[in-house]
């Protein structure tokens, strides 16, 4: 992997160093070429003519064939969505809920996760049942906890794929496993792994799959993608109508809704621009492997986890056993105000970083463009703001 190559086309790495991929990626120079093309179109010949709407449909199909691949997953079954959040409502609300099913999710999601499953307890009388987990917890243990907690009557296990606030790479597979064997559906929460390792969502055998373009898949802000499994798109009803979801209409007023197609999920019209952009972003990383991209995520990792475990007041708060690991490092900063923290390293070190919650503490991303003196660099200042703030 040629790193200064795919730096040349990262202009902000020229500048900062930049660690904060989990958040948002930086942008790409292909990515916003791919964009800028599109909206040039559109101020020169329209986004609504014959050939505008045109270039939509064939950038649509274009993604959705490149999603699919890169996924191993059936076109029919991905479709493009607003960002993460929307998939799992999508998933969400258009299950039909009875009083009393069953859902189970954990301590460690991300407010997405936790707000969803809290919303459908609220309104349908959702039986939810939260696994508490800690950060640092084993594949055994996990999986002990989860086999407590999915019940008879389960209807929906929701968690992350790689929890955002520690990093930890959950065993999804068993839980999958686990779940189908008592009756239940998975939804996944991909933010932190799609795009960040190999995700073959096919053998994975899960039921559906949201996730953000603009994170670690390389795409713009605006962007994201829902997988569900081909058997279950015709269960799946829309959380609001739109023309979206209507096959037809009738002059007298009536209508017939789509079945098959996961379009009738959606809202409104989406930006073709940032659909580009997005399958911009796929195509970069497909073109450089996925399994040469985890490696290097996971190198960076290991090395900023074994610069700051030596140091004097950082307990990290993410898993160092590399299968439970990605590249996200978490670490707990001797009581100091993370806010604080993240401040100090990007005022006087130029580091993008972030605050995190539950574990507390402070995010750096280990991204594969990130360079082994980004590295060191980066656990240098955060000793040298510790020595400062302590």
């Amino acid at each position: 992997m040629d790193i200064k190559a795919i730096r040349d086309q990262i202009p902000i790495t020229q500048s900062i160093t930049y660690m904060n991929t989990g958040w948002t990626c930086p942008v790409f120079t292909p990515v916003a070429e791919a964009i800028r093309s599109q909206i040039q179109f559109e101020m020169e010949q329209g986004a609504a003519t014959l050939a505008g709407i045109a270039r939509s449909e064939e950038a649509l199909a274009r993604l959705r064939q490149a999603l699919a691949s890169f996924f191993n997953a059936g076109v029919e079954e991905l479709m493009p969505t607003q960002n993460t959040t929307a998939g799992l409502n999508m998933v969400a609300g258009g299950l039909a809920w009875r009083e009393g099913d069953g859902l189970v999710t954990c301590s460690l999601e991300h407010p997405s996760v936790l707000g969803m499953a809290h919303g459908l307890r609220n309104r349908f009388g959702v039986n939810l049942r939260i696994v508490q987990l800690n950060s640092l917890d084993d594949t055994e243990t996990i999986l002990a906890k989860f086999d407590e907690a999915i019940i008879p009557g389960t209807r929906l296990v929701a968690i992350s794929h790689v929890q955002y606030s520690c990093g930890l790479r959950m065993p999804v597979e068993e839980i999958i496993s686990l779940a189908h064997q008592r009756g239940a559906q998975v939804v996944l929460d991909g933010a932190q792994a799609a795009g960040q390792m190999a995700v073959d969502l096919t053998t994975m055998g899960v039921d559906y799959y949201s996730m953000p373009g603009q994170k670690w898949l390389l795409g713009p802000g605006g962007t994201g993608v829902l997988y569900v499994r081909q058997n279950l798109i015709a269960d799946l009803q829309p959380v609001a109508g739109s023309y979206r979801s209507v096959a037809s209409w009738e002059a007298d007023g009536t209508v017939t809704f789509k079945d098959q197609a996961l379009e009738k999920l959606l809202a409104g019209t989406a930006s073709t621009a940032l659909q580009c952009g997005l399958e911009a972003g796929v195509g970069i990383l497909a073109g450089l492997g996925m399994a040469a991209v985890e490696q290097r995520h996971l190198a960076l990792s290991n090395r900023m986890k074994d610069r700051l475990a030596a140091m004097p007041g950082v307990q990290l708060t993410c898993p160092v056993d590399p299968a439970r690991s990605s590249g996200l490092v978490t670490i707990a900063v001797g009581g100091i105000e993370p806010s604080d923290f993240v401040e100090r390293l990007y005022r006087e070190d130029d580091i993008a970083i972030r605050a995190v919650l539950h574990p507390d503490g402070v995010r750096l991303c280990t991204a594969f463009f990130n360079t082994e003196d980004e590295i060191d660099e980066a656990a240098d200042a955060v000793k040298r703001v510790l020595d400062t703030m302590q």
